[in-house]
């Protein structure tokens, strides 16, 4: 059976803080993704 994945690549030119910020934005989002996925 085939997995649904959602990939991504970017580059983080961030500060300490902007990266904390941008994760914790990121996970966030990353729980309203149907459990079919594969982040």
């Amino acid at each position: 059976m085939r997995r649904n994945i959602i990939a991504g690549n970017w580059k983080m030119h961030k500060t300490h803080f902007e990266a904390e910020e941008f994760v914790a934005q990121l996970l966030s989002e990353v729980k309203k993704i149907h459990s079919s996925y594969e982040v």
